[in-house]
C-alpha cells in the first residue's frame, strides 16, 4: 500500500514540473468518489451533454457530447473502464472524437484514514488533434460528514505523443453531495482550469437510483468566465450489473 503512495507522490511531482493552458473535460463532468467498482461488476454507462459555447475569440459555438463507457471491476481496489467520446455542432453530424481508457483505485479501508484517498490514470487517444496520446492523474480526496460526501479531485494532464510542444495541464473537479435518501442524492459540483485561461464552472446535479442497478442523473452547468462554456444541460444514465 505505502509503494502505491509512493508512487502517486512520485507522479505528482513529474507532472507539476511543467505547466499549460487547460480545459475543461465537457464529455466527463463527474467528481470521482473514494469507492470502486466491486470485483466482477459491470457498468454501462452513457453521458450526453449540450451546450452554448465559451466567448473565447469573440465567438460562442454551441456543442453536442455524447459518451459511451464500460468499467470492469477487477479486484477489490481495482476497476478498468473504456470510453468513445463523440462531438458535434449546429449543422454538423455528431463524430467520433476521441477513445480513452483509465484506471482507477483506492488506498486502505474506508474510515481508516482523518480522508480517503484514492487514484485515476487514464491515456486518451484523440482524433484531429495535434496530440495523439495524453495522459491524465486524477487524486481522490473524500471526507463523509453525517450525510454530507466531499470530494476532491485535482488533476494533472500532459500530452506525451504530439506534433506541438508537450506541457502539462492543471484541473480539477469537486463536489459536496448529500444523501437526502437511498435512492437520491443532489449535489454541487465545480469543475475548472488553473493554468492558461482560467475556466470554472458551477454544476448543481442530482441522482436518482430509479430501479435495481439503474441510475439517472441530471446535470446544469454554469460557466463563470469568459473561457468556460456559458451554459450547459446533460443527462446521465447507469446501468450496474
Amino acid at each position: 500500500m505505502k509503494k502505491n503512495i509512493y508512487f502517486c507522490a512520485v507522479a505528482l511531482l513529474f507532472f507539476a514540473m511543467n505547466m499549460a493552458r487547460a480545459d475543461i473535460n465537457y464529455h466527463e463532468l463527474e467528481v470521482y468518489p473514494y469507492q470502486t467498482a466491486s470485483p466482477n461488476e459491470m457498468e454501462l454507462e452513457n453521458a450526453t451533454s449540450a451546450s452554448s459555447g465559451a466567448n473565447v475569440g469573440g465567438e460562442a459555438v454551441a456543442a453536442y457530447r455524447s459518451t459511451f463507457e464500460f468499467t470492469y471491476g477487477v479486484s477489490e481496489r481495482w476497476e478498468l473502464t473504456a470510453y468513445a467520446d463523440f462531438l458535434g455542432q449546429p449543422q454538423q453530424n455528431v463524430n467520433f472524437s476521441r477513445a480513452r481508457v483509465h484506471g482507477r483505485t483506492h488506498f486502505f479501508e474506508k474510515g481508516e484514514l482523518p480522508v480517503d484517498l484514492g487514484a485515476y490514470v487514464e491515456l486518451e487517444l484523440p482524433q484531429n488533434d495535434a496530440a495523439k496520446l495524453e495522459t491524465e492523474f486524477r487524486g481522490i480526496i473524500e471526507r463523509d460528514f453525517d450525510r454530507f460526501t466531499v470530494d476532491l479531485n485535482p488533476i494533472l494532464e500532459r500530452p506525451v505523443v504530439t506534433t506541438e510542444n508537450a506541457q502539462f495541464e492543471v484541473k480539477f473537479a469537486t463536489a459536496v453531495a448529500y444523501r437526502l435518501s437511498h435512492t437520491v442524492k443532489p449535489h454541487l459540483d465545480t469543475f475548472g482550469s488553473v493554468t492558461g485561461d482560467t475556466q470554472f464552472m458551477i454544476s448543481p446535479a442530482i441522482d436518482v437510483r430509479v430501479a435495481r442497478g439503474f441510475t439517472v442523473a441530471a446535470r446544469a452547468g454554469f460557466g463563470l468566465t469568459d473561457a468556460t462554456e456559458k451554459t450547459l444541460g446533460g443527462v446521465r444514465m447507469e446501468y450496474e450489473f
